[in-house]
């Protein structure tokens, strides 16, 4: 670390400097930090000093603090370029991100030759800001083997990828280049299979992901990204095994519900808890599990989302208790448990288990199916349930303009049914303004809260045309005729090419190409409704 002041030291302040900078290099930053009083008092023109503290203060997350006695150092001593460096980075955790260019920039313009500057300058830009792309490549210009610049560019470049279809090849180029530099660098391994599998280039993800465990045997994120790869490859009985290590990783271990009996497993007699540890598709998924189970059981009891009880309760074993996800379960009501995706490992070993355990399994309410069938017309013309939206922050772009959509089912004589969650009274009305098509929407059904419902109005539908999300999953496990609309990072129940899933067999699938555009993705839809 740099302390050096321009200003001549007197001997007892470069004494104290150098026991300050000796203490912060041995990590004592709460020791440095509580030195600040008695450095202004006893050397108030010292911007060295104050430097040290306001970095201490950084290190120990004190963020406000340490700009405020960072810019006291720099009003003292402007020529201290790590003051600048360490106060463009602490600016830009705090989001001051204009504060942060100016810090930085103007530690570049001091040492234009030092690439650390432009590093945390790439850092603090935004994405998809030109300064961001300049600043790395500037760095990396300057020194060709900065690891942590060609790893930051990377995740940057992926990150780009997902928002808006940035190339890809420029994120594995990065990584690659970190391999080389570290071959042990298991995160740029990691980062570079996560990559190929959105780009579905699973088999080399494997192998990627394979190395980054190599590179660290007791890696979770690597071990579970394996899982997700194998399972997109269709590759079950390895997948499960690897697909476990989740629960290592700290976002689902602090999820874990805390049930206390032993973990259920074939041939282990007596009550068994099932629960759902995921999403409501994950959900309607995994529900294909619930009838075996109970075959192999001598109670069950099923906890998950409180929406899908009743489409559930019908087509399952009667004597099955179901238990809304957040209700107390008494330890003593059971006597092994299990996850719905940890059931898999034992009753979707393998393809032929998934084949043999697919869809019908859900059942709509037929009194309710009846009822909106007679309401939208009988069967004088076709129906169509269209869902176009995703709310996923992990996936931003899997919607879809619904007039795009409308425009792809051309001139068909069909009614359309409204199957998408939310206020959607703006975007149907927009549709129909753009397209002359109205979308029959049934207000008195909640598609969102009202699962049964919607499962009830998708049983009415001779076709459901819907991006990945739960209407994808209900029109799955009911067996109708679905055609999903995916993304190309899509997950890994649709696999990683094709035009079927043995999940759901009635679904046709629909993928995006490299560019992530839906144009070919609605031409491909068109195309097979013409011919059909």
């Amino acid at each position: 670390m740099t302390t050096r002041d321009d200003a001549p030291l007197a001997a007892t302040h470069q004494r104290y400097l150098n026991a300050l900078t000796a203490a912060f290099e041995r990590g004592q930053y709460r020791h440095v930090a509580d030195q600040e009083e008695k450095a202004r008092a006893t050397f108030p023109d010292s911007g060295a000093a104050l430097f040290v503290i306001g970095t201490a203060r950084a290190a120990l997350g004190e963020g406000g603090a340490a700009a405020a006695c960072l810019r006291d150092a720099l009003a003292l001593s402007p020529a201290l370029i790590d003051g600048h460096d360490n106060l463009g980075v602490v600016l830009g955790d705090l989001g001051d991100l204009r504060g942060a260019r100016q810090a930085l920039k103007r530690a570049a313009v001091l040492a234009p030759g030092r690439a650390q500057s432009y590093f945390n300058l790439g850092r603090v830009a935004q994405t998809a800001d030109a300064l961001h792309q300049a600043s790395y490549r500037r760095a990396l210009t300057l020194a060709p083997s900065y690891l942590e610049a060609w790893y930051n560019r990377g995740i940057a470049q992926r990150a780009a990828r997902l928002v808006n279809a940035a190339p890809a090849a420029a994120a594995m180029r990065d990584f690659k280049r970190c391999a080389v530099l570290n071959p042990r660098h298991r995160t740029a391994y990691n980062n570079l299979a996560v990559t190929l599998s959105d780009e579905t280039e699973v088999p080399a993800a494997i192998r990627q992901f394979r190395r980054a465990i190599t590179a660290q045997p007791d890696d979770p994120e690597a071990h579970h990204n394996l899982g997700l790869a194998l399972l997109k490859n269709g590759d079950f009985e390895a997948a499960w095994p690897a697909y476990e290590w989740r629960w290592r990783r700290p976002v689902f271990a602090d999820a874990l519900p805390r049930f206390h009996q032993p973990q259920w497993r074939p041939g282990a007699p007596g009550r068994v808890l099932l629960w759902a540890e995921q999403g409501l598709g994950e959900e309607l998924l995994f529900a294909c599990l619930i009838n075996p189970l109970r075959a192999l059981s001598a109670e069950l009891i099923v906890n998950l989302d409180a929406r899908l009880i009743p489409l559930l309760r019908r087509g399952t074993a009667p004597d099955i208790d179901y238990r809304p996800r957040g209700a107390a379960i008494e330890d003593a009501t059971y006597d092994r448990q299990i996850s719905m995706a940890q059931l898999c490992q034992y009753l979707r070993a393998d393809m032929a288990q998934v084949r043999a355990g697919a869809s019908p399994y859900l059942r709509a309410d037929p009194a309710r199916s009846s009822a909106l069938r007679r309401r939208l017309g009988g069967s004088r013309r076709p129906i169509y349930g269209l869902s176009w939206r995703s709310d996923s922050t992990a996936r931003p772009h899997k919607s879809i303009d619904p007039a795009a959509l409308v425009r792809a089912l051309g001139d068909r004589d069909v009614t359309l049914v409204n199957l998408q969650y939310g206020d959607t009274a703006d975007e149907i009305a927009a549709v129909q303004a753009a397209t002359g098509r109205e979308i029959v929407d049934l207000p008195d059904i909640d598609n969102f809260n009202d699962i049964d419902g919607l499962a009830a109005t998708i049983a009415v539908c001779d076709r459901v045309i819907t991006i990945a999300n739960v209407t994808a999953d209900l029109a799955g496990g009911l067996a109708k005729d679905v055609r999903v609309l995916l993304r190309r990072d899509s997950d890994w129940r649709w696999g990683a090419d094709g035009t079927r899933t043995p999940w759901y067999p009635s679904a046709t699938l629909y993928r995006q190409d490299a560019e992530q555009s839906w144009a070919p993705v609605l031409a491909a839809l068109k195309r097979d409704l013409t011919a059909r």
